[in-house]
Formats: structure tokens, C-alpha cells, sequence
């Protein structure tokens, strides 16, 4: 192969930068390094590593000198771009450049013409109240799933989580031991499926664990804004996908631990039909401007191009 002009390096597996810098140092090229968690401080934030270890010194020595020598960096939020600098990357070589969706693959379907709310049984007056992806260990399910407990009493508001991950098991037994009528676990679904799939959904809940902050940054926001739903947090005020919420008009924050405040959240939008149409038109706007593909991979491949620095 020719000389690369670039190199687009992700984040996993964790040294891979390391490696790629080696193979820069005979082949040549820009590195342009997209980092999808932060390592080794996610694994040692999430309990993964211990946080005074050989392993995390050795990792962290390793993975600083390769960030220093990347031409630029890509964060997925502001949050994160924020404990880049405090690593010592310097600001004008950090840009961020969040998690996107293709706007037109994911397009707001209403429940009408919904074939997957069709498939799940669910019926016009049913609220559905959806998680949908990663169950891993950066995401917290206790007020969820404790305010789902409180709301199982109406027979139409839907608790539905699709995906998978560390988590998913813990999410079942509590639904089992809790013998929740309106919770209902789904794997994963095909992708070509995500517009009928997050369509179905009348609000989505997105958590983060606060040990996570700023060295991990949910996915999930951009197919919520593209199907054009409300959107609820559960995590730290300062977190990206918070202020995007908040910017946006779309949905809502709340802490960790605010169960009361969720369940009535919750039920003040099953009967609010007007302000969710509000919140899912500002939820469609904002992924417009902000987060949809032609709008960020431009700008990544004018990093990749040498034309943005």
C-alpha cells in the first residue's frame, strides 16, 4: 500500500493508538484519534482496574505519551473534551464531535403506522416509556426501574427495554422479584428496524453513572432526536447529552436517585399529548442542526483532510 495520508484511529481495543504511532513512524501520515472512551480512567472509575495498580500507571503512562503525539483529537462531547485537557492535550488540537444518526434512515413514524408497536400488541392509548441499547456497566438502572415498579399499577404505561449489556441481567431479576406486568425485556432489534423501533417509544430514558462522567458519552441521544421522541436523563447537570437536552428543548434531567420526580414526570407526559408533539418537534430540530450525519461526518473528514484544526 501507498503511504497513508491519515490515520483514523478509534478507541478499542484501548493501546491500539500506541500501536499506530509505531507504524507512523515508518509509513508517515496524520493520526487523527476518535476517542470513544476514555481509557485507562473509564476501566478504573467502573471498578474494572484498581485505580492505585501497576496496570493503571502502566496504561496510563502509555496511553498519555500517544495522546500527545496525535495531530488532532476527537471528543464525543464537551464533557469528555474537558478531561481530555486535563490529560494534557492541548485545546486547539481537541474538537468534538458527537455520536450521530442517519436522518434518513431514522424518521419520526407515528404509532399508526407503526408496525413494531403492531408486533409488541401495544395499543393506541398505551404510553410506552422505552430504553433502547447498550446495558453496560457506565449506566445506572435503580431509578428506572424503581419508578417502573411505582407506575406498574397502569395497565397502559409501557416500560420497554431493548439491548443488551452487563446491566441486563440485574434489570430482569428486579423485574421478576417485582412482578412487573408492564415491563417488558427485548434483545436487540434489527437495524433497518430502528425507525419503527425508537418510533414506538412516546418518551426514552438515557442514564449515565456519574463515575462515568466525561470518559464516556451515551450514543443513544442522536436515534432519539432522529425519531423525533422526548427524551429523559438520568445523570450528572454538566454531562453533554444533559446540555444538549436543555439547548434543544427536548426533554428533560433529572439525578440519580429522583424516582418521585420520575414517575411523575412520567405520568404528567402520558396525558400531555400536545407538549409531547412540542418536545419531539424541538427533539427532530435540534438532531437537524446538530447531530445528524451530513452535518458531522463533513466535519470529520475535513479533520481527516488536514482542513480543520
Amino acid at each position: 500500500m501507498p503511504p497513508p495520508d491519515a490515520w483514523f484511529v478509534m478507541t478499542d481495543p484501548p493501546l491500539i493508538l500506541e500501536q499506530v504511532m509505531k507504524l507512523r513512524q515508518r509509513s508517515g501520515g496524520r493520526i487523527i484519534h476518535h476517542v470513544d472512551d476514555v481509557y485507562p480512567d473509564l476501566a478504573v472509575a467502573l471498578g474494572a482496574i484498581p485505580g492505585d495498580g501497576l496496570v493503571k500507571r502502566w496504561m496510563n503512562r502509555r496511553s498519555s505519551k500517544a495522546f500527545s503525539k496525535c495531530d488532532h483529537v476527537l471528543a464525543l462531547g464537551e464533557c469528555m473534551a474537558e478531561v481530555l485537557k486535563r490529560k494534557g492535550i492541548s485545546e486547539k488540537r481537541i474538537s468534538v464531535t458527537p455520536p450521530w444518526a442517519d436522518g434518513t434512515r431514522i424518521t419520526p413514524l407515528s404509532h399508526s403506522e407503526n408496525v413494531f408497536r403492531r408486533e409488541l400488541g401495544l395499543s393506541e392509548s398505551d404510553f410506552v416509556v422505552m430504553y433502547s441499547g447498550n446495558m453496560g456497566r457506565g449506566h445506572r438502572f435503580e431509578t428506572i426501574s424503581k419508578a417502573a415498579s411505582k407506575l406498574d399499577r397502569d395497565r397502559h404505561i409501557k416500560h420497554i427495554f431493548i439491548g443488551d449489556g452487563a446491566k441486563r441481567d440485574d434489570l430482569e431479576l428486579f423485574c421478576a422479584r417485582h412482578q412487573l406486568k408492564n415491563a417488558h425485556l427485548l434483545p436487540y432489534q434489527p437495524r433497518e428496524r430502528l425507525s419503527e423501533t425508537l418510533s414506538a417509544g412516546d418518551v426514552h430514558l438515557i442514564s449515565l453513572d456519574s463515575r462515568a462522567q466525561g470518559l464516556m458519552v451515551p450514543s443513544k441521544l442522536a436515534g432519539i432526536l432522529a425519531a423525533g421522541r422526548p427524551v429523559i436523563f438520568i445523570g450528572d447537570h454538566d454531562n453533554s447529552v444533559a446540555r444538549a437536552i436543555v439547548r434543544g428543548k427536548c426533554g428533560f434531567v433529572l439525578q440519580e436517585g429522583e424516582v418521585k420526580k420520575l414517575q411523575i414526570l412520567i405520568e404528567g407526559l402520558k396525558t400531555e399529548h400536545a407538549r409531547r408533539l412540542r418536545l419531539g418537534a424541538n427533539a427532530r430540530s435540534l438532531f437537524e442542526r446538530e447531530f445528524d450525519r451530513s452535518v458531522i461526518i463533513p466535519r470529520i473528514i475535513a479533520y481527516l483532510e488536514g482542513k480543520r484544526s
